[in-house]
């Protein structure tokens, strides 16, 4: 793609590893794996069933959520990959594809 890219790079300020950063703009990329997404909800009765559409809609968890807004509050621009969207059998034309329209969402929230 052309930029100067660090992987698993460390920020300082939150101590937070970013799976990716570009840091002509400032922009980090996180991969998010299954594990930072909710499956079910422990503090709900076993007797209860979990909403599928809840499952669907990938929600992410507590921790990931706080890491978002950290960095984004040390002035990150921040886009999030989720494991959904990046097949491990894709081409790699796929993913640089959706790698650049994750860096212009990202770009234009500024």
């Amino acid at each position: 793609m052309g930029y100067e890219v660090h992987d698993e790079h460390l920020e300082a300020r939150t101590g937070y590893s970013l799976d990716c950063w570009l840091p002509h703009a400032n922009t980090a990329v996180e991969f998010d794996g299954p594990s930072h997404f909710c499956a079910s909800c422990p503090v709900l009765p076993l007797s209860f069933s979990f909403p599928s559409s809840a499952r669907e809609s990938h929600l992410p968890l507590g921790s990931t959520r706080l890491k978002r807004r950290l960095l984004k509050a040390a002035g990150y621009r921040l886009t999030s990959i989720g494991y959904w969207e990046w097949p491990q059998d894709a081409s790699v034309q796929y993913k640089q594809e959706l790698l650049a329209r994750a860096l212009e969402e990202a770009k234009a929230e500024g």
